[in-house]
């Protein structure tokens, strides 16, 4: 991940111009509607050439150009490795979807205790480690919380 920070790479970039100098072409670009259909988005991805990382998705407002998401594939799947490489200040949370009325396709996520998802989570760090069945799916570099404590509808 050349020169970006590899604990977290959201604290490097802001910009997809910023992205796009510091790692260069995607192996894989492309344009999305985006969640609300209003907002296009553009999806590049990265094959990691580090130890750490299989690959990283870098998330940016077609519109705009900002980057709204960072996630990346480990290379190692063991909860234990990633908490071993991040430290021990972490959180085990759970979540689950809720949709509200009128907002059809797309859903949020709320902390449940007895959540369909479950995230390691360095909330000071922007840090949160899907977890599935033991195993790590993803890493999301976030600049915001992951999800909401109580259902809000507009």
């Amino acid at each position: 991940m050349s020169s970006a920070n590899i604990s977290n790479p959201q604290s490097s970039i802001d910009s997809r111009k910023k992205s796009l100098e510091i790692f260069g072409k995607p192996t894989i670009s492309v344009e999305t509607e985006g969640q609300d259909k209003i907002n296009p988005e553009i999806w590049d991805e990265y094959t990691a050439g580090n130890e750490f990382y299989k690959s990283f998705t870098i998330v940016s407002l077609k519109k705009t150009k900002l980057v709204i998401s960072v996630f990346a594939t480990p290379k190692d799947s063991s909860p234990e490795k990633l908490v071993s490489f991040f430290g021990n200040q972490y959180k085990r949370t759970r979540y689950d979807f809720f949709e509200c009325p009128g907002d059809t396709g797309s859903s949020k996520i709320i902390e449940s205790p007895t959540g369909q998802l479950e995230y390691i989570e360095y909330r000071a760090k922007g840090i949160a480690i899907n977890v599935k069945e033991e195993k790590v799916e993803d890493i999301s570099f976030l600049s915001s919380s992951l999800g909401l404590k109580e259902p809000k509808c507009k």
